[in-house]
């Protein structure tokens, strides 16, 4: 593969020479730099343009120095860390720079220092550079310049595409998963202004642990994971993690996030095992080993041979994602979590890193009289005020409507679900702020009536959606809504449920 068009970020007062350096060494060797510099006069806020002008490049290039940059008002995050974020978040190809500590650095005259707060949260950002595959170091301007185009030769000779038959169509396999999931369902899925700050609590009791605490003893109080991506939770559980939350939360989105990761480590290295997103929905009745089932599902859909594909299975060739245990049909889902024990159990001294991920919620793990033997789990948490807060900050103008309807306390309660954050946001740029009506506030039924404010939510959702151009239309637009209610009536089941003291009016 052959990058055209290179992000490069970085901050802007203490880089300015390297960033010349990088941009002109890139652009005689036929790359088209992306620099704030060549932003020139847009009508969009800073953060809103950054973040675009990233999904656009084919290639990101981080580069990170002393200082962490600017954090505009009520953002928890600079704008170059928010490009990064952005970058691992769409699964851009990414190379990084971290200056050599030893380096004595030239003083730059009129460069504040940066204060205790933003050297902690520099120190974090470098610290998140062990996820990334290709991380270098500079000195110079003309040492990163050389550092930045031989990395990017490298990573093409690399990913260029293989003589292996099998390699080839594995590489093929990643492709459709990639086109399916990760741009035709993550990125359609994921917010406007770019990842959401998410908080995860720590969850290891929902799965088998060595030694089980006695019955007597209760829960502890759950404990906050440090930020990081679904990838390092993934790594930092030995590659076995259930993901947990209500639904709406982002189970998927997480998943979908892990999936981009590992697709990129595929790529790269023909060692790591593809990724598959598998939806446990599809396990029925007749099910009865996982690796059957897998087999199943992934030869036709993706017009491969049966046998190879089981090949691939037996020889952890492939690493499944499974999304939605929750959506097992209640009869079948204690075969499905026995399927899935018995796989990873299978073999060890064979199979001893055999990784695997599942999605569930919450209510339904507590229910299953068989735990699953993964390694770790953790739970998604509603979306918190300084999250949304600084979502809001960062949307700039286009996120003006949602803003003006979370200035309501019954939407913007309703918007700590980041399902329904998305739909709002979607629905309002169109029709603005009054598409909402009246807020459950305002209606006299409050909290109480979250599921009501989720139903209508919902409803205003599709309707926007049916009045977009073009659409053709087999039935009127009341029957087709009617259809689609009906369609999406198992999204109400989980999605409006309230909770027992929202139905008593807490």
């Amino acid at each position: 593969m052959s990058y055209k068009g290179v992000f490069v970020s970085s901050t802007r007062l203490d880089l300015k020479l390297h960033r010349e350096a990088v941009s002109s060494w890139l652009r005689k060797n036929g790359y088209f730099p992306v620099a704030m510099e060549d932003f020139g006069a847009l009508d969009e806020e800073p953060v809103t343009a950054c973040l675009r002008k990233v999904a656009e490049a084919e290639l990101f290039v981080g580069v990170y120095a002393w200082r962490y940059g600017y954090i505009p008002p009520g953002a928890v995050r600079s704008i170059t860390a928010e490009e990064l974020a952005q970058a691992r978040f769409l699964s851009k190809p990414r190379l990084c720079f971290l200056v050599d500590e030893s380096y004595s650095w030239p003083a730059a005259p009129g460069v504040p220092e940066e204060g205790p707060e933003s050297r902690e949260l520099l120190r974090a950002l470098k610290s998140s550079m062990g996820v990334e595959r290709a991380v270098g170091s500079f000195t110079t301007p003309e040492t990163l310049a050389l550092a930045v185009v031989t990395a990017l030769h490298d990573l093409e000779r690399v990913q260029a595409s293989p003589a292996d038959p099998e390699r080839r169509q594995q590489l093929d396999l990643a492709d459709l998963v990639e086109r399916f999931w990760i741009k035709g369902v993550l990125q359609e899925a994921m917010a406007e202004s770019g990842p959401l700050l998410r908080d995860r609590e720590e969850r290891a009791g929902d799965v088998t642990q060595p030694w089980e605490m006695p019955v007597w003893t209760e829960r502890g109080a759950t404990a906050l994971l440090p930020p990081g991506t679904p990838y390092d939770r993934f790594v930092a559980s030995g590659r076995r993690l259930l993901i947990l939350g209500e639904g709406g939360y982002g189970k998927t989105t997480d998943l979908l996030q892990l999936a981009a990761r590992l697709l990129e480590l595929a790529r790269y290295d023909a060692r790591q095992p593809m990724p598959v997103v598998l939806k446990l929905a599809e396990w029925g009745w007749r099910s009865r080993r996982l690796a059957d089932w897998m087999a199943s599902q992934l030869a036709p859909r993706h017009n491969l041979d049966a046998a190879q594909v089981r090949g691939w299975i037996d020889g952890d060739r492939l690493l499944p994602l499974l999304d939605g245990l929750d959506e097992v049909e209640p009869g079948c889902r204690g075969a499905c979590v026995r399927a899935i024990n018995e796989y990873l159990a299978e073999r060890p001294a064979v199979h001893p890193d055999r990784g695997l991920a599942v999605t569930c919620r919450s209510d339904v793990v507590e229910e299953l009289s068989e735990r699953l033997r993964l390694r770790d789990a953790y739970a998604l948490r509603p979306l918190s005020d300084a999250a949304l807060d600084g979502y809001l900050a960062a949307g700039g103008p286009g996120a003006e409507p949602l803003r003006a309807a979370l200035v309501q306390p019954g939407w913007r309660e309703l918007a700590h679900t980041p399902l329904l954050l998305v739909m709002m946001e979607r629905m309002l740029q169109g029709a603005g702020a009054a598409a909402l009506g009246a807020t459950p506030a305002a209606s006299g039924a409050g909290l109480a009536d979250a599921g009501g404010g989720r139903r209508r939510v919902l409803a205003a959702y599709i309707r926007a959606m049916l009045a977009k151009p073009p659409v053709r239309l087999r039935f009127t637009a009341a029957r087709t809504l009617e259809q689609a209610f009906c369609v999406l009536s198992f999204v109400l089941n989980w999605f409006c449920r309230l909770r027992p003291l929202a139905m008593q009016g807490h």
